[in-house]
């Protein structure tokens, strides 16, 4: 757990302290009231639909040693508290970094991984942590959940503490130079460009310039770091020329480090595949199934080669790999198999969610989609396309929600799906509330959006499919 003192507090964030002990120390961090820590320093962040600084007096009954500030009023409101000390910064969003940044200096006898990539990031982590911690033994500190901006990975990485082997951090971006801001909190030992594709396109108007934004998790690599690169990747090359140190590929290539051969799925079990490196070539049961996870998991295993991982250790924590929440994780509901790819969608990533539904043949398939967000003035083109390959997965029911998944669905129809088989739908709890009827043991649905679609109501009203038809019979 985050530890130091006031006066090095007030240093590294370039603020004033206007209160307290400078010697004093604060053991956590916290930026949110509800979840206090008693004795650490309260962090009063401005956000969207909330200002910390309305807090403070909260904060400061559960039991906060410290409260870093950058409004004077609200400093002001705690003058008369002289038991909690106070530190004034220009900005609080950028202290809470630079607070971040000077703990992560301190530990940097830990082994520190960092992944970004248009789609992937977060199952990429997962598979690292899984060979990490149960196929190495290592204590692995890592993201929770998708905590990969200016907020959640300061976070991270202040909760990481000496006792940890590796910290594996996530790195998002969806504006110009913010994977650079938060490399240069993050400073990997390890850098991992999983792929780049067309995602955030309104900030950054060309996959080009989302694959040169990614490329800044190198910026701050040393010489015994290394970056691990995806060979198959279309930019691979541009990023390979930004690099003099080690590098370390994965992909389909021959010339890979390491690479996959054989690739199949296996109904009911998930991808199956042989991991070469070099001429050694282990056999890999995934729990989940998809080409793409072949690939995220190709990533997660040279960087943990390039940790000195044993191969041995590689193999037992892809195949320990349970899948992440969210991430086309396949649950069953009364014989009906959900598949919830909800948690974000991108032309990349809805691409790989059709392949894989491939796996499922055989079986009826139904999709709710909803639409992709932030592609820019390119998102209508991005969605007819998608209503072609929706079309080429010949879905026996497509439910869209959002105008723009409409747009895809009219795609569809022109494509070739029949017109009966459509359905826009206004909510996510009408596109659940039409396909219900519809659904018989041996069926599957995938439903895949961007976040702020929120389809994960689609999928909780599916999971009480039971309840809710017994209430209505």
């Amino acid at each position: 757990m985050f530890t130091d003192s006031l006066n090095a507090i007030a240093t590294a964030t370039r603020g004033v302290l206007l209160q307290g002990n400078g010697t004093q120390p604060v053991r956590g961090v916290f930026t949110d009231t509800r979840q206090p820590i008693p004795g650490g320093i309260f962090v009063a962040l401005k956000g969207e639909r909330y200002d910390g600084h309305d807090f403070i007096e909260v904060a400061r009954s559960g039991g906060a040693a410290a409260v870093l500030v950058s409004r004077m009023d609200a400093a002001e409101l705690l003058d008369s508290a002289k038991d909690i000390g106070i530190v004034l910064v220009p900005d609080t969003r950028q202290a809470f970094l630079d607070m971040a940044r000077a703990y992560r200096l301190k530990l940097d006898h830990v082994r520190w991984f960092g992944v970004t990539g248009s789609a992937g990031k977060t199952s990429v982590k997962e598979m690292l942590a899984s060979i990490l911690s149960c196929g190495a033994g290592w204590k692995v500190h890592r993201a929770e959940k998708s905590y990969n901006n200016d907020i959640g990975l300061p976070a991270t990485v202040l909760a990481a503490d000496v006792t940890h082997r590796a910290v594996i951090l996530e790195l998002g971006t969806n504006h110009p130079g913010e994977i650079a801001r938060l490399t240069n909190v993050a400073r990997p030992h390890i850098a991992i460009l999983n792929n780049a594709g067309p995602s955030h396109l309104e900030a950054f108007s060309t996959v080009a310039n989302v694959a040169e934004e990614k490329a800044h998790i190198f910026d701050h690599l040393g010489a015994g770091d290394a970056a691990i690169l995806n060979a198959d990747d279309l930019h691979f090359d541009y990023w390979r020329s930004r690099l003099t140190g080690r590098v370390l590929t994965f992909g389909s290539r021959r010339e890979a480090d390491v690479r996959a051969e054989a690739i199949e799925e296996r109904p009911g079990k998930g991808a199956h595949f042989y991991l070469c490196i070099g001429t050694r070539a282990e056999e890999i049961q995934l729990r989940v199934p998809g080409r793409h996870n072949v690939n995220n998991a190709l990533a997660a295993a040279a960087a943990a080669l390039a940790a000195y991982v044993p191969v041995e250790a590689i193999r037992e924590g892809l195949c320990a790999y349970q899948g992440t929440e969210r991430r086309f994780q396949v649950t069953e509901h009364e014989g009906v198999l959900v598949v919830d790819d909800a948690y974000n969608a991108s032309p990349l990533s809805f691409r790989a969610a059709l392949e894989t539904l491939q796996e499922f043949a055989g079986r009826r398939i139904f999709v709710i989609a909803g639409d992709m967000l932030e592609l820019g003035e390119r998102a209508e083109s991005f969605h007819l396309e998608l209503g072609r390959q929706l079309a080429a997965a010949a879905p026996h029911a497509l439910l869209t929600v959002g105008p723009l998944a409409g747009l895809a669905g009219c795609s569809a129809v022109q494509a070739g799906l029949p017109p009966t088989a459509w359905m826009p739908c206004a909510t996510p709890e009408e596109a659940a509330a039409r396909i219900r009827p519809q659904l018989q043991s041996g069926d599957v649905v995938l439903v895949k959006g961007s976040h702020g679609m929120k389809l994960d109501r689609c999928v909780k009203r599916l999971a009480e499919r039971r309840t809710l038809a017994l209430a209505g019979s």
